[in-house]
């Protein structure tokens, strides 16, 4: 299945080039990357593996908040905050989860 949810992106005070990413509707979901390419796809990976364990588990998925809904705002451990939205696609995660496992 392809989804697409929002994620809030937060710049750490304390690490540089550090962002910090969670996903509103999915208690749970977070990662982290060093610098934004990082970031992204880390939150990437996060979200597929995160909605395909829902999807084994046959646990209700969770419909995605509007982008436009989400408020982002820095807190006591960032600098800076934004909300973009991260698309992924569970069967082409099982797929290359599984070429990673026969190596």
């Amino acid at each position: 299945m392809k989804y697409v949810y929002p994620a809030i992106f937060r710049k750490s005070i304390d690490v540089e080039d550090c962002y910090c990413v969670d996903f509103p509707d999915l208690d749970g979901v977070f990662t982290q990357g060093y610098g934004l390419y990082e970031a992204i796809y880390m939150a990437e990976d996060v979200l597929a593996f995160s909605l395909a364990d829902y999807e084994d588990d046959g646990k209700t998925i969770p419909k995605p908040t509007p982008i436009k809904q989400i408020k982002a705002a820095p807190d006591e451990y960032s600098t800076d905050a934004f909300v973009t939205l991260i698309k992924v696609d569970t069967e082409a995660f099982r797929l290359l989860d599984a070429e990673w496992s026969l190596l």
